[in-house]
């Protein structure tokens, strides 16, 4: 029983360590700025807030 938890735990520790990588792969090598798409000429003030 203990190890079948244990090996959920490791499991679940990789999941989320791969998701954060192919998260952050994404917004580095991305075609732009996320907050530049978010935040166009008419929608916000010089300094980017709404």
């Amino acid at each position: 029983m203990i190890g079948h938890i244990l090996r959920r735990l490791v499991s679940a520790v990789l999941v989320v360590i791969a998701t954060s990588m192919i998260v952050f792969l994404l917004f580095t090598f991305g075609p732009a700025d996320p907050a530049e798409q978010l935040c166009s000429a008419d929608k916000c003030t010089e300094n980017g807030a709404r």
